[in-house]
Order: C-alpha cells, then structure tokens, then sequence
C-alpha cells in the first residue's frame, strides 16, 4: 500500500553512506543536505567517483542511507517495508541507467510494458501505457525491435520511456547523456527538461557533462562525497 503524499519536494535530510574497504571507511556520501521539488530540472555535477550514482541510488531507495533519512513526498523511505518500498517505487519514481539495462530478448515495447506491470492497476493495459510511453519519446515506431537493433540514442529514449510509463513524480537519470555523441544528448536532456516543465515532474540528474548546465533550475556539485549547491544557481 502506497503511503499518501503530503508534499510535493524531496528531502534529503543529513544522509551519508560508508563502506568499509580493508578496514577502512570509505564515504561514498558525506553528510549530504538538499531539497528537490517537482516541475525543477536539477543537475548534480560531479568527477567520475565522486558519489553521484550513490546518492542517486539512495534516493531511489535501491539502498538504504548509513544514516540520515530520505523522504520522498513526506515518505520516509526508511519507514516502509520491502513490499511497500519496491511498490512506492514502480509507481512514484522511475530511474534511468547510465548503461541503459534493456533486455536484450524482448521487444521495445516488451521492455517498457515490464515495468508498467508493476504498478497497480489503474483499467490501463500495460502495453496501451508502453505504446503511449513510446509516443511521447517519439519512438512508438520502434516498438516491435529488440535493442540491439538499436542506436545509442534508440536505446537511451526506450530507458526514458521505461522510466516514465508509470507517470511517476521523480526521475532520476544516471549520466544520461554519457554515451551519446553532442546533438544525440541534446535532445535526450531537452526531452527531460520537457517532462520536469511540462509534466511537473522533479527530475534529477546525475552527470560530469557541464553543458547540461544550461537547462538546470538548480545546480548541486558532489565532489567525494561532499555534496554542496553551486553558488550560481
């Protein structure tokens, strides 16, 4: 069961996340303070390392903060059982992988479909929300081909749809542009910045690509582990 919302921002409230490596302790994420809210565009700059794909994944609640908590929508992740968890997140946040993770033995829109079915039932087919999901990335054409039929940027606005055909509140995208060439990641982050305006939907993402700079609302910088709000935003 899906907790309700009580607000429209995400809270990332004194989270940090070690490891510990031959004894030591690594800090993947350094007492990090932010909020993120719906209709924002927000890029989180930072090296290879550095602790942006951590943070992404805590937010995503693949992984739980060492301490810290992180609520998402007045939802404490922290609070919610696995069932409930793994729930929240088909519905409220879609995430975009930087290596794309699309299964190579089903179609385009099998892949898509796959994550809608994880969604309570709303009298939507999962396929009918796949096909629309395709649409608005503008490959609906490509529906019956398997990705490895695909371009790198075929395969980055399937990732897109996948992540978007639940409508969720959230997304967060890994260095979506990473692998593309200039004019392919163009498009890729105008296309997310349509989704945050035009959707209102809070969109976060993660890259060391500075000219995704000019479409941000807000700008944070993570350099190991410490996570800070760039002066000029």
């Amino acid at each position: 069961m899906i907790v309700t919302e009580t607000c429209n921002y995400i809270e990332v409230d004194h989270v940090s996340k070690t490891y510990t490596v031959d004894a030591h302790t690594i800090w993947a994420v350094n007492d990090s303070c932010a909020i993120f809210r719906e209709g924002y565009l927000i890029l989180i700059l930072g090296p290879s390392g550095s602790g942006k794909t951590t943070l992404l994944t805590l937010v995503a609640g693949f992984a739980g903060p060492t301490s810290g908590k992180i609520k998402i929508f007045g939802n404490d992740l922290s609070r919610m059982s696995s069932k409930q968890l793994q729930s929240f997140r088909a519905e409220k946040i879609g995430f975009i992988f930087q290596n794309f993770l699309l299964l190579e033995w089903l179609t385009v829109e099998e892949n898509v479909a796959l994550v809608a079915e994880f969604a309570e039932g709303d009298g939507v087919s999962p396929r009918l929300k796949a096909q629309r999901a395709l649409e608005k990335v503008g490959i609906l054409h490509l529906a019956g081909r398997n990705p490895a039929n695909l371009s790198q940027g075929e395969k980055q606005r399937v990732a897109i749809a996948r992540a978007s055909v639940n409508s969720p509140s959230l997304i967060l995208a890994d260095e979506p542009t990473a692998s593309l060439e200039s004019k392919q990641g163009f498009e890729i982050i105008k296309l997310l910045h349509s989704m945050a305006k035009q959707e209102n939907r809070c969109v976060i993402v993660a890259s060391h690509d500075l000219r995704l700079t000019d479409f941000a609302d807000e700008i944070f910088i993570i350099e190991d582990g410490r996570f800070r709000k760039s002066d000029g935003t």
